[in-house]
């Protein structure tokens, strides 16, 4: 974010190679923690990708998040 807050992801995925280069992936993903306002957040998902032009990968990623309740 532009304020600096972090939201910190894990991708752990297998990948399909065709002549040493990437053509697909697919995994899960894992929100794993956030600094400044997304302290606390976390979440969960899957994730599939493909090979484009120039070795590109498009990813199309599919998950939900939570954050956690405010403390008073």
């Amino acid at each position: 974010m532009e304020n600096g807050d972090k939201a910190y992801y894990c991708y752990q995925g297998t990948a399909v190679l065709k002549d040493g280069a990437p053509q697909t992936e697919t995994g899960p993903w894992s929100l794993t923690r956030g600094t400044g306002k997304l302290k606390g957040l976390t979440g969960k998902g899957t994730y599939k990708a493909t090979a484009g032009a120039a070795g590109t990968m498009t990813y199309e990623v599919q998950g939900e998040y939570q954050s956690s309740p405010k403390q008073s």
